[in-house]
């Protein structure tokens, strides 16, 4: 049988090849647009918005917020200014705290405490009475301050928003600095020269006590100590450095046996002082990034040191670091168990938050466009000064986005803010057109599916925005 010599075999072969070839490049494009539309960061959305009722305050005080255990912890706060009888024309200040309030995340307040007046002693001097005491949270429906009462100063207990007991401390050259414990027992530091006292105290009462020594000029390590989570360790700054003790109940005294010494300067720089935070295993870890034992420096800081926006944890902390001549801060979360970081991103931040077990954090960063820019333009060398000045002005008004990431530092999620220029406050602005004026403490869930801020309105109305992606 003859071939058709106007449709050979040999012509339709090459046109099924190039078919297949088309065929593999759509789907390999289609396979790489999947995986960026799938990796790509999705933009969060407003879910609920909740109106928070804070009372208006005076002139002179403020709000200052915390969020703990689920719950937004408003101080209601004033800055206490005096002269100073060493320094002629110099000014000393304290805060005083007015009132403290918890409210839930709908909106309800839950209870309010208002504190008693300070009582000062007579005749103090700036050196024997700077404040008017720590008030810290033992747990969440737990509240205890340190109240001055002449020569003596009471530590109160409040449950429930209800005073539930009190126990009378000397009131030395310093007010006590208020430690509590997982169990819920309080410790009582009060530094005094030549030795300070650690008090436990336990059911409304003084259950033990005991003496540390302390620099002759203490009143610069004053608040340079920490305690473990169960009461078993004592950490205290000395001359140039830290000391750890181990601590232990002997009847009603307080038995504190120091175990190794950390050399390591306490203070960093001028107003800002080394703090310390103790770990399990008896490790101390300082705010420089350097993690001690027993047998001395375990874990080099290489610059990275402890960011003040999360409490360092065994499982995870957020450390920062300023690169380059440009002075970039890079920051990372560090887990000192296993000695393991993870980055979100390299881009300059301003803020990390992190979810308790590390897993995921939340960051401001600039936009990346902003971000290009500054770095070029702080590179002119022959650029004006006046132009140099509103370039920089004009990129101010640009977007910035908060950043969600997860470990090992994919973006999973962003919100769009503006920032205001002369505020220095950032701007979200929801469908209805509201602008709304973020509070830069932000609260992320443990699974980072809902994300909420503290935000007030251009008629100062608080309210609570929940966010998620």
């Amino acid at each position: 049988m003859e071939q058709d010599a106007s449709n050979p075999p040999s012509a339709r072969a090459p046109r099924k090849r190039r078919w297949r070839v088309a065929f593999v490049i759509v789907l390999l494009g289609a396979t790489v647009v999947g995986w960026w539309l799938f990796t790509r960061p999705k933009e969060m959305r407003l879910t609920e918005i909740v109106s928070v009722d804070l009372p208006a305050l005076p002139k002179n005080q403020y709000y200052k917020f915390i969020m703990a255990s689920g719950y937004y912890f408003a101080y209601e706060t004033e800055d206490i200014t005096f002269g100073m009888r060493w320094r002629p024309g110099d000014e000393w200040s304290y805060v005083l705290h007015h009132a403290v309030s918890k409210y839930r995340y709908d909106g309800t307040l839950a209870w309010r405490v208002e504190m008693p007046t300070p009582r000062l002693p007579k005749g103090p001097s700036p050196d024997q009475f700077d404040r008017n005491g720590s008030v810290v949270l033992s747990r969440a429906d737990v509240l205890v301050a340190a109240i001055a009462d002449g020569n003596t100063q009471q530590i109160i207990r409040w449950k429930n928003g209800k005073r539930v007991g009190m126990v009378r401390l000397p009131l030395q050259k310093r007010m006590a600095r208020l430690m509590p414990i997982r169990s819920g027992d309080l410790y009582c530091w009060i530094p005094d020269e030549p030795r300070g006292t650690l008090y436990l105290l336990k059911d409304n009462q003084v259950a033990a006590g005991g003496k540390v020594k302390t620099p002759l000029n203490m009143s610069s390590w004053e608040w340079n100590n920490a305690i473990s989570d169960d009461g078993s360790a004592f950490v205290t700054a000395t001359d140039k450095g830290f000391t750890y003790y181990q601590l232990s109940l002997s009847g009603r005294k307080l038995n504190i046996a120091p175990v190794y010494y950390a050399h390591e300067p306490t203070s960093l720089y001028f107003g800002s002082y080394n703090m310390p935070w103790v770990l399990q295993r008896d490790r101390l870890l300082t705010s420089t990034g350097a993690i001690y034992n027993d047998r001395g420096k375990v874990s080099p800081a290489d610059g990275w040191k402890v960011a003040p926006s999360n409490s360092p944890s065994d499982k995870a902390l957020v450390q920062s670091k300023f690169e380059g001549s440009e002075s970039v801060r890079r920051v990372r979360v560090f887990n000192p168990s296993t000695r393991k970081a993870w980055s979100p991103g390299r881009r300059s931040y301003r803020f990390c938050y992190i979810t308790g077990n590390g897993r995921f954090a939340i960051t401001c960063r600039n936009s990346l466009v902003k971000y290009w820019i500054i770095t070029k333009v702080t590179k002119v060398k022959y650029l004006p000064n006046f132009a140099r000045t509103h370039i920089k002005r004009l990129i101010d008004q640009r977007a910035i986005d908060i950043m969600l990431y997860k470990r090992p530092g994919r973006a999973r999620a962003y919100l769009r803010m503006q920032e205001d220029e002369r505020t220095g406050d950032f701007i979200y602005t929801a469908c209805n057109g509201c602008r709304y004026s973020m509070n830069i403490n932000a609260s992320l869930s443990e699974d980072a599916h809902i994300l909420r801020f503290l935000s007030n309105d251009h008629e100062r109305n608080w309210h609570i925005l929940s966010f998620t992606w």
